[in-house]
């Protein structure tokens, strides 16, 4: 009922090395066509790549300094305000200004933790990404990238981006892996849950997968 991320199959192709890096040990980064939306993913994907690929930070000891540097650079570039609103889908103008913020702080922790822990563990398989397409319409942009592997497995990545008013700040508002939609699949279960319960068991239910991933990793880094 309530996946990490995105679906365990697309989990598992795309995240031999990442989401939102996108990437680690790069041989190249090749736009096809670059505009000002796809030069800014790329801007975020690169620092990430640098964060992974830094000889100071490897280790187990700076693991925890490498994920909060990752979940800076995604900052940088998700609009999490409007993502998690778009998650929350029509029931976003039933909620109250305070569980409106509730809602965005606890997803928002929700989700960094999975794309960060995503990046850490799934990056190192990759041999290239390829910006191969960007199109735009007024404030609204479509980035496509896709990755490489050193096997040649291809994954096809989507951002969805919106741009401040004068268009020259482009910020990530969806991510679409092998045609599934983050967005889309939160709001099909957060629709399902309140359709049939209460807002305050959507806010326990992603806490509840907090402290599961949260679980998982302390066991992971006791092996």
């Amino acid at each position: 009922m309530f996946p990490k991320a995105i679906p365990a199959s697309a989990l598992r192709r795309c995240f031999k090395t990442l989401t939102f890096t996108f990437l680690a040990l790069i041989a190249h980064s090749t736009p096809l066509r670059a505009g000002l939306p796809t030069d800014q993913v790329k801007e975020t994907i690169d620092k990430m790549v640098a964060i992974l690929d830094d000889p100071v930070l490897k280790g187990p000891d700076n693991l925890d300094k490498k994920k909060e540097l990752i979940g800076k650079a995604a900052d940088e570039r998700i609009d999490w305000y409007a993502l998690c609103q778009r998650c929350l889908g029509r029931h976003w103008r039933q909620r109250t200004a305070e569980e409106k913020a509730l809602f965005v702080s606890t997803l928002t922790r929700f989700l960094k933790i999975n794309y960060t822990d995503i990046i850490v563990d799934n990056f190192g398989d990759l041999k290239e990404i390829v910006y191969y397409d960007e199109s735009i319409d007024e404030k609204y942009a479509l980035v496509k990238v896709k990755l490489v592997t050193r096997n040649n497995l291809e994954t096809p990545i989507f951002y969805r981006l919106k741009s401040n008013s004068d268009r020259t700040d482009w910020e990530v508002i969806d991510i679409v892996i092998e045609g599934a939609s983050m967005v889309k699949i939160y709001r099909i279960q957060f629709d399902d849950i309140l359709r049939n319960g209460s807002f305050n068991e959507v806010i326990e239910k992603i806490e509840a997968k907090i402290a599961e991933v949260n679980i998982e990793a302390e066991a992971q880094e006791s092996l």
